[in-house]
């Protein structure tokens, strides 16, 4: 009878470690390598900065943040930006991309915002959900 407990102690302990997916598995992309950004405190009056960077593992048609959306520090939603190679929150044939993007929102308040990282080829692609940390605009 021991030995019939241990052998299902250890059948249990067994199937239990192998049962749970790897941490790096769940941030693993065929598309995006890395991705990161950082808001701080503007220039101007009423301005955030955003400084973003993301990087693929081949080139890809886009990549960058294709969207953001601006919240108070306290969870209220302000607005929503779309990315574009215009505005350029997004890059096109290439393996990485990096910038700068002022957003004007109220002076004196703090924000934080929720990216969405996106890299895609010609036959598909794959985004990343990024939310930064809190920052004052510049009165």
């Amino acid at each position: 009878m021991k030995r019939f407990i241990s052998l299902a102690f250890c059948l249990i302990l067994m199937v239990s470690l192998f049962s749970f997916p790897a941490k790096a598995a769940t941030y693993a992309s065929d598309y995006l390598r890395s991705y990161n950004a950082s808001l701080s405190t503007g220039s101007r009056s009423g301005q955030l900065s955003l400084s973003f960077s993301a990087s693929a593992n081949d080139s890809m048609a886009s990549i960058g943040v294709s969207s953001i959306t601006v919240y108070t520090a306290e969870g209220e939603y302000v607005k929503a930006i779309s990315g574009s190679t215009s505005n350029g929150l997004l890059a096109s044939r290439t393996y990485s991309h990096n910038g700068v993007y002022s957003i004007s929102v109220t002076p004196g308040q703090e924000y934080y915002l929720c990216l969405t990282f996106v890299a895609r080829d010609s036959y598909s692609g794959d985004s990343k959900l990024y939310t930064t940390n809190t920052a004052t605009a510049a009165r």
